[in-house]
């Protein structure tokens, strides 16, 4: 919590003219929207709780929810039916909210390598859906779960050398004041966004398969 409080102070501004002046400096612009600053703190620290507790939690509601089911339904022909379909549905839950992983065969989940870093800035939840959309891929990338490596390696290969000379379009900067005091800052996207984008995760794909032999997956998360 406290460092989730630290980033976030850390991206307050006293006035819309201080943060107007920051970003309209081509070297503040290019780190904002390469992703080298800014982030998505509540999607981040949702992401690092669900990491670092989320199996425990599952634990938890798996066990709560057979002591619920089993006092409440005095009828139940089968409760060990009912034992393996909650947990089947808990061994989902636990494939759901990795991310980045490796398959376990002897557990059945997804596990992250040792000694695994990402090497990419942090983007929005739009702005991922823009990239899968660009690539013909599920957006709906929180429910999609992994998908095969060599896979997304190929599919944002072709992709790049089929948009070689076609870079996405330019998108403006707008400021919207209409929400009843709020103001709304969309920082835009320079022309080529996408395709810069698409080659940043392309190049981080290769080098985690290089790094990591025995990943075989990967997935936004």
């Amino acid at each position: 919590m406290s460092e989730f409080a630290k980033e976030t102070k850390g991206e307050l501004w006293n006035s819309e003219e201080k943060l107007v002046e920051h970003h309209s400096k081509d070297e503040n612009y290019y780190k904002l929207m390469n992703g080298l600053i800014g982030g998505n703190l509540i999607f981040k620290y949702k992401s690092i709780s669900l990491v670092e507790t989320g199996l425990s939690w599952i634990n938890f509601f798996e066990k709560q929810l057979y002591k619920i089911i089993t006092e409440k339904q005095k009828d139940i022909i089968s409760t060990d039916l009912i034992k393996q379909e909650i947990s089947e549905i808990a061994k989902f839950c636990r494939l759901k909210i990795d991310g980045l992983l490796k398959f376990n065969a002897d557990t059945k989940t997804w596990e992250f390598p040792d000694g695994f870093e990402t090497q990419t800035g942090h983007l929005s939840n739009h702005s991922v859906r823009e990239i899968l959309d660009a690539l013909g891929l599920d957006t709906d990338f929180e429910a999609a779960g992994p998908m095969e490596i060599d896979k997304f390696i190929n599919i944002s290969t072709q992709w790049l050398k089929k948009n070689l000379d076609k870079p996405s379009a330019e998108v403006p900067t707008t400021v919207d004041r209409s929400g009843g005091g709020a103001t709304m800052i969309s920082g835009g996207r320079p022309e080529g966004w996408i395709n810069r984008m698409v080659m940043t995760f392309n190049k981080e794909a290769r080098r985690i398969k290089q790094a990591h032999p025995d990943l075989t997956h990967v997935a936004f998360a």
